[in-house]
Protein backbone atom coordinates (compact mmCIF):
# COMPACT_ATOMS: atom_id res chain seq x y z
CA UNK A 1 0.00 0.00 0.00
CA UNK A 2 1.31 3.29 -0.74
CA UNK A 3 0.48 7.01 0.96
CA UNK A 4 -1.89 7.39 -1.89
CA UNK A 5 -4.24 4.84 -1.13
CA UNK A 6 -7.08 4.40 1.71
CA UNK A 7 -8.42 1.30 3.63
CA UNK A 8 -12.10 1.50 4.27
CA UNK A 9 -13.06 -1.67 6.81
CA UNK A 10 -16.92 -2.68 5.86
CA UNK A 11 -18.09 -5.11 8.70
CA UNK A 12 -21.00 -7.24 8.00
CA UNK A 13 -23.57 -8.29 11.11
CA UNK A 14 -25.81 -10.21 11.39
CA UNK A 15 -29.46 -10.37 13.65
CA UNK A 16 -28.32 -12.27 16.82
CA UNK A 17 -32.08 -13.01 17.34
CA UNK A 18 -35.07 -14.59 15.18
CA UNK A 19 -38.20 -15.62 16.03
CA UNK A 20 -38.89 -19.34 16.48
CA UNK A 21 -41.37 -19.80 13.16
CA UNK A 22 -38.47 -18.22 11.13
CA UNK A 23 -35.76 -20.13 12.95
CA UNK A 24 -38.03 -23.35 11.20
CA UNK A 25 -37.34 -22.04 7.95
CA UNK A 26 -34.00 -21.00 8.39
CA UNK A 27 -32.94 -24.57 9.91
CA UNK A 28 -34.91 -26.81 7.96
CA UNK A 29 -35.92 -27.97 10.91
CA UNK A 30 -39.62 -28.71 12.30
CA UNK A 31 -41.52 -26.83 15.13
CA UNK A 32 -41.09 -29.90 17.61
CA UNK A 33 -37.47 -30.44 16.86
CA UNK A 34 -36.75 -26.63 17.69
CA UNK A 35 -38.92 -26.64 20.79
CA UNK A 36 -37.21 -29.78 22.07
CA UNK A 37 -33.92 -28.55 21.74
CA UNK A 38 -35.05 -25.01 23.34
CA UNK A 39 -36.37 -26.89 26.42
CA UNK A 40 -32.60 -29.15 26.58
CA UNK A 41 -30.97 -25.41 26.05
CA UNK A 42 -32.99 -24.03 29.16
CA UNK A 43 -31.67 -26.72 31.16
CA UNK A 44 -28.09 -25.41 30.74
CA UNK A 45 -29.22 -22.01 31.01
CA UNK A 46 -26.24 -21.84 33.79
CA UNK A 47 -23.57 -22.06 30.80
CA UNK A 48 -24.67 -18.81 29.15
CA UNK A 49 -25.32 -16.67 32.42
CA UNK A 50 -25.44 -12.99 31.68
CA UNK A 51 -26.59 -13.33 28.17
CA UNK A 52 -30.57 -13.17 27.25
CA UNK A 53 -31.44 -16.39 25.71
CA UNK A 54 -34.95 -15.17 24.68
CA UNK A 55 -36.24 -11.82 24.14
CA UNK A 56 -40.28 -10.77 23.63
CA UNK A 57 -40.72 -8.71 20.40
CA UNK A 58 -43.91 -6.30 22.11
CA UNK A 59 -46.32 -9.01 20.16
CA UNK A 60 -46.09 -12.11 22.70
CA UNK A 61 -43.74 -13.40 20.26
CA UNK A 62 -40.23 -15.28 21.34
CA UNK A 63 -36.58 -14.56 19.39
CA UNK A 64 -34.09 -16.91 20.60
CA UNK A 65 -30.47 -15.43 20.51
CA UNK A 66 -28.80 -17.51 17.57
CA UNK A 67 -25.47 -16.85 19.04
CA UNK A 68 -26.72 -19.12 22.32
CA UNK A 69 -28.41 -21.22 20.18
CA UNK A 70 -26.06 -22.47 17.95
CA UNK A 71 -23.00 -22.50 20.62
CA UNK A 72 -25.55 -25.08 22.45
CA UNK A 73 -26.15 -27.54 19.40
CA UNK A 74 -22.48 -27.08 18.68
CA UNK A 75 -21.79 -28.53 22.31
CA UNK A 76 -25.10 -30.31 23.25
CA UNK A 77 -23.78 -34.15 23.12
CA UNK A 78 -20.68 -33.05 25.17
CA UNK A 79 -23.24 -31.14 27.62
CA UNK A 80 -25.32 -34.12 28.14
CA UNK A 81 -21.93 -35.63 29.84
CA UNK A 82 -21.25 -34.59 33.22
CA UNK A 83 -17.18 -35.36 32.66
CA UNK A 84 -17.12 -34.04 29.02
CA UNK A 85 -18.89 -30.91 29.99
CA UNK A 86 -16.19 -29.80 32.19
CA UNK A 87 -13.87 -29.60 28.77
CA UNK A 88 -16.38 -27.56 26.83
CA UNK A 89 -14.75 -23.67 26.44
CA UNK A 90 -16.53 -21.47 28.05
CA UNK A 91 -19.30 -19.39 25.95
CA UNK A 92 -18.07 -16.80 23.77
CA UNK A 93 -20.32 -14.48 21.60
CA UNK A 94 -17.44 -13.74 19.19
CA UNK A 95 -16.44 -16.90 18.63
CA UNK A 96 -20.00 -17.90 16.61
CA UNK A 97 -19.97 -14.86 15.20
CA UNK A 98 -16.61 -16.13 13.65
CA UNK A 99 -18.03 -19.18 12.61
CA UNK A 100 -20.93 -17.53 11.19
CA UNK A 101 -18.17 -15.74 8.84
CA UNK A 102 -18.70 -11.67 10.20
CA UNK A 103 -15.59 -10.19 9.85
CA UNK A 104 -13.92 -6.78 8.84
CA UNK A 105 -13.47 -6.81 4.50
CA UNK A 106 -10.93 -4.18 3.54
CA UNK A 107 -11.44 -2.24 0.57
CA UNK A 108 -8.34 0.04 -0.75
CA UNK A 109 -9.26 3.22 -2.16
CA UNK A 110 -6.65 5.38 -4.38
CA UNK A 111 -6.88 8.68 -3.82
CA UNK A 112 -4.50 9.79 -6.24
CA UNK A 113 -6.50 7.88 -8.86
CA UNK A 114 -9.68 9.43 -7.68
CA UNK A 115 -11.59 6.16 -7.91
CA UNK A 116 -13.60 6.71 -4.40
CA UNK A 117 -16.80 6.28 -6.65
CA UNK A 118 -14.97 2.89 -8.23
CA UNK A 119 -14.53 2.04 -3.79
CA UNK A 120 -17.98 2.46 -3.21
CA UNK A 121 -19.38 0.10 -5.98
CA UNK A 122 -16.52 -2.56 -4.79
CA UNK A 123 -18.08 -2.01 -0.92
CA UNK A 124 -21.75 -2.36 -2.40
CA UNK A 125 -20.87 -5.57 -4.86
CA UNK A 126 -19.48 -7.18 -1.54
CA UNK A 127 -22.05 -6.40 0.66
CA UNK A 128 -24.61 -8.13 -2.00
CA UNK A 129 -22.14 -11.46 -2.48
CA UNK A 130 -22.13 -11.41 1.92
CA UNK A 131 -25.73 -11.26 1.72
CA UNK A 132 -26.16 -13.87 -0.53
CA UNK A 133 -23.69 -16.43 1.04
CA UNK A 134 -25.35 -15.73 4.68
CA UNK A 135 -29.03 -16.25 3.20
CA UNK A 136 -27.62 -19.70 1.28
Amino acid sequence: MNDNETVIMVQVKRCAYMLVKDMQKYYGKSNKIIYSELADLEKHEDRYQGFRIYLNNGAGHKMVNLLVYEDFLYYRTKLKDRNMARKVPPFSPADVRKNWGEYLTPVIVDQAAGDAIEAIDKIKRLNEMIGQVLSA
